[in-house]
């Protein structure tokens, strides 16, 4: 008898397709699990508004400089990628809105007659002045 055949009493042996029958259901919830709640998304929204609007920056993604209407379309499209995987701002600004997933090289943010500082400080600094005004 071969080793890879032999049955071991009191020992059932399980199929693939019941495995995966089980996990199926848990694999259908796990995306709504993360979604982002309304509150969430408003104040994800509210920060790319607050971006696009800033007159006096430029952002800077892998060495080239872009407007701050420039910065906030392309934070969007990157939150539209990602959204599945994002259920906060916070984690909007920390996996997404701080660094190039192309390149892994940090974006910046340079103001007017300033040197150019990391993009998460301004992002988290501008998401609480946003807040601020809600409130």
């Amino acid at each position: 008898m071969h080793s890879s055949s032999v049955m071991y009493p009191g020992r059932r042996q399980h199929s693939c397709p019941l495995l995966i029958l089980l996990t199926l259901p848990l694999l259908c919830f796990a995306p709504a699990a993360l979604a982002m709640s309304p509150g969430e998304e408003a104040r994800i929204e509210a920060l790319l508004l607050a971006v696009s609007r800033e007159t006096d920056i430029v952002f800077i993604r892998n060495g080239e400089e872009y407007s701050a209407k420039q910065a906030a379309a392309h934070l969007r499209l990157k939150l539209n990628r990602a959204r599945s995987r994002i259920s906060t701002a916070e984690q909007f600004i920390d996996s997404v809105g701080s660094f190039s997933s192309i390149s892994g090289s940090p974006y910046l943010i340079r103001k007017s007659g300033e040197k150019p500082r990391p993009a998460r400080d301004f992002l988290y600094e501008l998401l609480r002045r946003t807040e601020l005004r809600d409130i």
